[in-house]
């Protein structure tokens, strides 16, 4: 298989959404696996203010012909304007683990 039919997405999102979204996007297989990691901070301007916020780094692997379905579903789900989504096409990774991407993304 080649590694760019696999695409990682990397979402933010408050704490309070971060099961939701993980289990919407898993369960209905647009994706295959969503590592939802805790807390980190992010700093950045919002409407010429600086702003800081907590919030929890979701990284999403599936495949590259589905990542439109997973902006369209975080969009739909999240609580901000302008959610952080965004995504890189593979260029590497273990075949098995390629294959097991594919295998378990019936969405698309």
């Amino acid at each position: 298989m080649d590694p760019s039919e696999v695409s990682v997405c990397w979402v933010t999102c408050p704490k309070e959404l971060t099961e939701k979204l993980a289990k919407e996007l898993v369960e209905t297989e647009i994706v295959a696996c969503v590592n939802a990691i805790p807390q980190v901070t992010s700093y950045f301007k919002w409407k010429g203010e600086m702003c800081s916020e907590k919030e929890d780094l979701l990284m999403i692997k599936t495949l590259t012909k589905n990542v439109p379905l997973v902006i369209e579903t975080v969009k739909a789900n999240h609580t901000y304007d302008s959610p952080e989504i965004i995504t890189s096409k593979l260029d590497g990774g273990i075949p098995s683990y390629l294959s097991w991407v594919k295998e378990s993304c019936t969405k698309s």
